[in-house]
């Protein structure tokens, strides 16, 4: 609370604050601040996804162990559509129609159905032969995806983009073309190592930036000037913020985790 009251250079409003308490902070230390337990969210808000996700890989033997005994394409292609027909009928009963998405109590079933999606994805990934996959499906898709986006569709239509996305990783695992050059160029491979570190970081870059841009006195604010300036400074402070969460945290983490704790145990176990 006291850090973001300093870094905000103005006195935040009590709901801001509230976001900042001890009850919060031990959601997120715990990871089930996206569990959809009530008043859980709080300090870094796009943490939620990594407490979502926590719960999800507790589940994954379950679901690997049900999967691993599905051999059929067709099947694992089955499972995705049913699973899309069943979050459209939650919208409907849960929502009334009115977003695709559920409400933050019901989180997990958004995400554990995605996650699901992303395993039978895996899985005809491995068993699909390459002359199915081509750049034309993947600059279709991407067009659809833009278009849908571009023309702001009701919030009803997102799983349908959520459907684009799934077939657009799934035709870029094994396409050879022009996107995929693109995507395997060194500037893309270095955003792509960093992109989680970025989309954890990103929320806090842009409050404290917002803050400190208000207070140019020199540009206009409702100026080209000060949009242009803002969206640049934006990107490229997440980048950087991104870099270095990834530098400091996260990737000494995976290599501690990887060679001093899981490797270490298993070559206990094998003495």
């Amino acid at each position: 609370m006291v850090t973001v009251t300093l870094f905000s250079f103005i006195t935040l409003p009590a709901n801001v604050l509230d976001n900042y308490d001890f009850k919060k902070f031990l959601f997120s230390l715990s990871l089930t601040n996206g569990w959809g337990f009530e008043q859980s969210i709080g300090w870094n808000y796009p943490s939620w996804s990594v407490a979502s996700e926590w719960f999800a890989y507790l589940l994954f033997p379950l679901i690997a162990w049900i999967l691993n005994n599905t051999k059929s394409t067709k099947l694992f292609a089955t499972i995705i559509f049913c699973i899309f027909i069943l979050m459209y009928i939650a919208a409907i009963k849960m929502n009334g129609a009115t977003q695709y998405m559920p409400q933050a109590e019901w989180v997990l079933l958004r995400v554990i159905s995605e996650f699901i999606v992303g395993c039978c994805l895996y899985n005809i990934c491995t068993k699909l032969p390459r002359y199915f996959y081509s750049d034309s499906v993947s600059f279709t898709t991407i067009l659809v995806i833009i278009l849908l986006c571009s023309f702001g569709v009701h919030s009803i239509y997102d799983g349908i983009i959520v459907m684009l996305f799934s077939l657009l990783i799934l035709n870029l695992s094994h396409s050879k073309g022009l996107i995929s050059r693109f995507l395997s160029t060194e500037i893309m491979l270095f955003l792509g190592r960093i992109s989680y570190s970025i989309y954890l970081t990103h929320f806090t870059v842009l409050i404290i930036f917002n803050q400190v841009m208000k207070r140019i006195p020199f540009i206009e604010k409702s100026s080209i000037e000060y949009l242009v300036t803002f969206y640049i400074g934006y990107i490229i402070l997440s980048i950087i913020s991104g870099k270095l969460l990834f530098s400091w945290v996260e990737n000494p983490c995976r290599k501690f985790l990887k060679f001093r704790w899981i490797e270490n145990n298993v070559n206990t176990s094998k003495k």
